[in-house]
């Protein structure tokens, strides 16, 4: 995943990686979501 990737992309790369019980990656991924967008409603939900 690279640097430049867009919010949809890391949010469905986050999404992925929970599917597949990434618990870890899937939290790092959100929590670079919220560093471009910090009120993203949807990396807040999934990140509990």
């Amino acid at each position: 995943m690279s640097e430049g990737a867009s919010i949809d992309e890391l949010l469905t790369t986050g999404q992925t990686r929970l599917r597949a019980h990434m618990l870890n990656l899937a939290e790092l991924i959100f929590q670079r979501v919220l560093a471009k967008e910090p009120e993203n409603l949807t990396a807040l939900r999934l990140l509990g």
